[in-house]
């Protein structure tokens, strides 16, 4: 009779198959910051920045080929690269290559943060070696353990990176190496390359880094994946949105960076709902974000009244049994490379509120070299590059000596353009006279107030048709003593936004409904936006807007006396400076593009560019006149009677529309009738 024995526990214990722990798992329950000066020590910590959860798992999941990070300084990015390497060690154990800018870069982060590390957390020192040297951080930068190797490399010297070929590649804060790769190429593309050449299986490469410029291989390869971004819900509606800095806001008049802070005043205003989230939801936000790639989009709200899934299942950390996200809508993303950007919005930490990053902008946003750094270290933007596009000074050299809201005597017609926002009108009138020549005279804002932008829109009309602007060098009438005015010939308005009140606001006459595209084969062209069926449909007019921004960088930077001279009045303020150099031409390569296409775009996120789209407007709305022979600036001349004179007192206060000359638009009505034209 045979007799059974029980199996020792220990025996048992190790027979037993390793639990399979994802990153991010492994991370909050194995992993401890052992770095010398470490901010945060101790055990790892995901509740201050829980958007860092996804990421963590996609580095660690096979069917992800590649992963690249684009983060801002300070978010924990490093603790992310760190955690990379300890993980695949201990638990997916394979040869791993380590690539930093130089070769001091790569000396130093294995001396100062792997080897601390590595003898800091149990799971990592039971792979050191019994005997024998196990780091070497000479000629050869690498760290021997029992279960793998992990060797360093500099991408300016590509040699490094071809004589190792790992299943496995971290690049850790480099920029395009073309220069120093020579005829070896792109250090990324070159280690990829060796992985495709040597058939390995499951083979990965991250890249994490703060971008620096558009040429850079981390923002490079970032455009390429499918460019996620962190998605969280409005705590007042429930819908979800990427967290922009245009859309922080203070109350009105307060500028001082210094006030923001001390009582963090800044508010988050909700793409969805409209309404003002007060800074003390930031963090709640954070916990219940979502990452959302670029083809896809949202389709449902985080569902408020349900508190089990707003307090346990939705969080970003909550378990995958039970968690609940929204349903998306769009094509699920194919790409193998995932693509993550983080800025300090997203975050939790105590110097990444809403205040801080809204009062640390308003302090640089004057300063080019300071805005650089503001948009790759806070941002997480590359600074774009100009071409072509006028400077602070250059704008400034246009600012003249005479007085705002007066029209020049050698204006002949007055052209004005609205940009539609949520909250307020931003408009700009400017005069255009002969040999091209053109004055700003008015420009600012309106405010909307309970959302009415109707009444918004019917106060900038009365001041641009009925008040109008006195005209400089004109005596008062004697009988009486007012001073001759000139009014607007027309106004554009762009119907972006806010459209079923643009479009009622365009059935008035003098006022042209407009819509910008950005890349387009001909610089105006008129649609119907209603049906055919109506007896005077509307007719809406698309701007070419790379085209009118492009003509009026020409004109500011047109010499004095030179066709074309552009004024500014004395009372230009640095806010109309700083929005007519926020943007500049690129050139970006598109899905399905064989060839990169410049465009128009902001130096940074949450740079304001208003007053820049309205003087394109107003180009626009000329090149409307000028295709419908209504009027053309460009051939304006000195015997050119002026449009839209008028004496208050003498005239009536609602001017009589004109006569209808030939040529004149359908259903448009200018104020003064059309210029003659040679």
């Amino acid at each position: 009779m045979s007799t059974t024995h029980a199996m020792p526990q220990g025996i048992r214990n190790a027979l037993k198959p390793r639990e399979r722990m994802s990153m991010s798992q492994w991370a909050r329950r194995r992993f401890l910051i052992a770095e010398k000066g470490a901010v945060r020590p101790g055990p790892y910590d995901l509740d201050l920045t829980p958007f860092w959860r996804e990421p963590m798992d996609a580095m660690s999941d096979p069917a992800v080929r590649n992963v690249i990070i684009v983060a801002c300084a300070q978010s924990g990015k490093t603790q992310i690269g760190n955690i990379f390497i300890a993980h695949t060690a201990s638990e997916r154990p394979c040869n791993m290559l380590y690539v930093r800018p130089t070769e001091d870069d790569v000396v130093e982060a294995m001396r100062d943060r792997f080897a601390p590390m590595i003898q800091g957390n149990a799971d990592l020192r039971r792979l050191l070696p019994a005997a024998g040297e196990w780091i070497s951080i000479s000629k050869n930068p690498a760290i021997r353990l029992s279960s793998c190797i992990i060797y360093g490399a500099a991408a300016s010297v590509p040699r490094q990176a071809t004589s190792r070929t790992c299943p496995k590649v971290l690049f850790d804060e480099i920029d395009n190496c073309e220069d120093a790769s020579g005829a070896l190429g792109n250090t990324w593309s070159l280690v990829l390359e060796r992985q495709a050449a040597a058939s390995i299986l499951h083979c990965k490469a991250v890249a994490m880094g703060t971008p620096n410029d558009e040429s850079g291989t981390n923002w490079q390869e970032y455009l390429k994946s499918d460019m996620r971004e962190y998605h969280e819900p409005c705590p007042l509606c429930g819908g979800y949105q990427a967290i922009k800095l245009g859309n922080i806001e203070v109350a009105q008049g307060m500028r001082d960076p210094i006030l923001i802070r001390h009582h963090q005043a800044a508010a988050y205003r909700c793409t969805h709902c409209g309404e003002l989230i007060e800074q003390r939801h930031q963090g709640w936000m954070a916990d219940r974000g979502i990452w959302v790639p670029a083809c896809q989009q949202v389709a449902e709200p985080l569902p408020l009244s349900d508190v089990d899934i707003v307090d346990r299942r939705a969080l970003a950390l909550a378990e995958d049994s039970v968690r609940w996200t929204p349903k998306l809508t769009g094509e699920v993303p194919i790409n193998p490379q995932r693509g993550y950007r983080v800025w300090r919005a997203n975050t939790k930490f105590e110097q990444c509120t809403w205040s801080n990053i809204l009062a640390r902008f308003l302090e640089v946003h004057k300063h080019p070299e300071q805005m650089k750094v503001f948009a790759n270290a806070w941002l997480a933007e590359p600074w774009r590059d100009a071409v072509r596009s006028a400077d602070v000074d250059t704008v400034r050299d246009r600012i003249g000596v005479y007085e705002a809201q007066v029209v020049p005597t050698r204006t002949k017609v007055v052209l004005g353009f609205v940009d539609v926002q949520l909250d307020c009108l931003w408009y700009v009138f400017r005069a255009f006279g002969p040999n091209q020549e053109s004055w700003l005279i008015d420009f600012g804002t309106v405010e909307v107030h309970g959302r009415d932008h109707g009444a918004a829109l019917d106060t900038l009309y009365k001041w641009a048709f009925y008040r109008g602007w006195v005209v400089s060098g004109q005596a008062p009438d004697t009988a009486t003593a007012k001073a001759l005015r000139m009014r607007a010939y027309a106004i554009a308005v762009d119907s972006g936004a806010f459209t079923d009140e643009v479009y009622e606001f365009a059935r008035r006459g003098g006022v042209v409904p407009t819509k910008g595209r950005d890349q387009a084969d001909f610089r105006v062209r008129a649609s119907q936006v209603e049906g055919k069926k109506r007896p005077d449909p509307l007719t809406l007019y698309h701007l070419n807007t790379t085209v009118f921004k492009d003509r009026l960088q020409r004109l500011i930077q047109t010499q004095p006396g030179q066709p074309g001279e552009w004024h500014l009045h004395r009372d230009t303020t640095d806010e109309y400076v700083a929005q007519l150099t926020s943007e500049h031409a690129v050139r970006e390569r598109t899905k399905g593009k064989a060839r990169a296409v410049r465009r128009w775009m902001k130096k940074a996120e949450g740079i304001a560019n208003h007053l820049l789209d309205c003087e394109s407007g107003v180009l626009g709305l000329a090149e409307i006149l000028e295709q419908k022979r209504e009027v053309s600036v460009m051939t304006l001349r000195d015997e050119d009677p002026a449009e839209g004179l008028f004496r208050p007192g003498i005239v009536p206060s609602k001017p009589a529309a004109p006569a209808q000359p030939v040529g004149r638009i359908k259903g448009f009505e200018g104020r003064g009738g059309g210029i003659p034209r040679s």
